[in-house]
């Protein structure tokens, strides 16, 4: 899954094609994101105990973890000419 794959942190560079945009195209599994959603909610309305904290914290860095390997692979597909790059916001 998604938090296992991203935990492994492949080198990007070194994958198939076919494997490099799978990590692209990576998103949490539903049951996840709203586990995730949750805690996030209840950690602003300051409800969080704090196993609830300590798990929330788990999860935000499997989430990074992940957007790092999700960001690192775009910019290979990139490169390898696999997807196009993503628009500039700043533009």
């Amino acid at each position: 899954d998604w938090i296992s794959q991203a935990v492994a942190d492949p080198a990007v560079e070194t994958l198939a094609d076919d494997s490099l945009l799978a990590l692209c195209d990576l998103t949490l599994e539903p049951a996840q994101q709203e586990e995730l959603s949750k805690l996030l909610e209840r950690a602003q309305e300051g409800e969080l105990e704090t196993d609830d904290r300590d798990h929330l914290d788990q999860l935000m860095v499997l989430y990074r973890r992940g957007l790092k390997l999700k960001a690192r692979a775009w910019k290979e597909a990139v490169a390898r000419g696999l997807r196009t790059p993503l628009a500039d916001d700043a533009a």
